[in-house]
């Protein structure tokens, strides 16, 4: 094998190494990203399932039944609006 063959087949050599270095790193984000991706779409439908879970329990607290038992729990002595409210009288 002449020098110069050998140099050529050196070059050759180096860069499918390098080639291949570069493509196994790539692969190796790749995969490493797809699970990150994953990872935060699990977070993602967690989250919205908590946002549904606090929102149910928002409406159910401020409904009126949920309002008159808890006043009468703590034993406050609220007084209607119809009572202290004053309306406009009719013409």
């Amino acid at each position: 094998m002449k020098r110069s063959e050998f140099v050529t087949f050196a070059t050759l050599m180096s860069i499918l190494l390098l080639a291949s270095f570069w493509i196994a790193k790539n692969r190796m984000e790749s995969f490493q990203l797809g699970y990150e991706i994953a990872q935060l779409e699990k977070e993602k439908d967690k989250l919205l399932e908590e946002g549904r879970s606090l929102q149910a329990k928002r409406i159910a607290l401020q409904s009126p039944i949920a309002l008159i038992k808890k006043n009468e729990e703590l034993q406050l002595d609220l007084v209607p609006p119809e009572d202290w409210l004053e309306l406009p009288k009719e013409p």
